[in-house]
């Protein structure tokens, strides 16, 4: 992926001013709340910051895509619901992790011990839970282009019927610039995928991306999996188009994370489905940003 150009980041800087001055005078006619949570975006817009929150149920792929994107396992995939946790993933010139605990303490790590150490290794990992439900946060820093200009991607704990961890996931919603939200093709748009689609209606999906990963697998599961594909395709289109629009096939992107992983990892050409989702996924961060927020 070919870093962006100064000539788009200097029209992304133009556009962020003229967000910046829209902001401040909207926070003065709106009532308090939402004047806080303007003021705030203002702040990130000024200084260039860009959030892109990954949302999904647990296991739906999302720290897998994360992975192809960077090149490398680095975001564990084989983690517990209960004690997951919000990471981000910034810009940095050399690879590293800083995990920061819930007794205030921060532990700088090497993406590989970061991996191993936060991955569980065992079937009944009461001592692994116990030391995972004491970390806050981690930041991911890792030289990829899509990064650029102060892009942060934020893998959140996932969504699912617990009340609890669908909160800690919805919380990060507020802070988003713009979404990915990762379905699963073997259990496409479930009850509560489209609730959460319903109740982020009012933040504007102009700024939403649906990556459907694990397509891999319906050849596993299926019988005849373009069949299977085709039918996933229509509930596509009879759920997401009316929320994303007449482009919502730019948005929707289906995925085989994995082969991308293994073929960063050797080098080889990316499978064109997810070339294709990096591409616009680039395209927006640079040349529609601005528009966006």
């Amino acid at each position: 992926m070919n870093a962006p150009s100064l000539a788009s980041f200097a029209t992304v800087q133009r556009q962020r001013a003229d967000a910046v001055s829209a902001l401040a005078r909207a926070v003065h006619t709106i009532d308090p709340v939402r004047a806080t949570e303007l003021e705030a975006l203002a702040e990130r817009t000024r200084h260039g910051q860009f959030r892109v929150v990954l949302i999904g149920c647990f296991s739906s792929g999302k720290s897998t895509l994360l992975n192809a994107l960077l090149g490398q396992s680095v975001l564990p995939v084989k983690v517990n619901p209960c004690t997951a946790v919000v990471t981000e993933v910034q810009w940095a010139e050399t690879p590293s992790v800083e995990v920061t605990w819930r007794n205030g303490a921060v532990e700088h790590l090497t993406p590989d011990a970061f991996h191993d150490r936060f991955q569980l290794q065992t079937d009944e990992p009461t001592d692994e839970l116990d030391a995972m439900a004491q970390v806050k946060r981690a930041v991911v820093g890792w030289p990829l282009p899509l990064l650029a200009n102060h892009v942060t991607l934020v893998d959140t704990p996932g969504l699912d019927d617990d009340p609890e961890r669908t909160a800690r996931t919805l919380e990060a919603l507020p802070s988003a610039d713009a979404v990915l939200m990762v379905l699963n093709a073997t259990r496409f748009l479930t009850g509560l995928e489209r609730r959460t689609l319903d109740a982020m209606r009012p933040m504007g999906l102009t700024t939403l991306f649906v990556p459907v990963a694990m397509t891999d697998l319906l050849a596993a599961l299926t019988d005849d999996a373009d069949a299977a594909r085709a039918s996933l395709e229509e509930r596509a289109q009879a759920h997401l188009a009316p929320v994303l629009g007449e482009s919502w096939t730019d948005r929707v992107h289906w995925l085989d994370a994995r082969s991308a992983l293994a073929a960063r990892r050797s080098d080889a050409p990316l499978p064109p489905a997810f070339s294709t989702f990096e591409t616009q996924l680039e395209s927006f961060l640079v040349h529609e940003r601005g528009r966006a927020r």
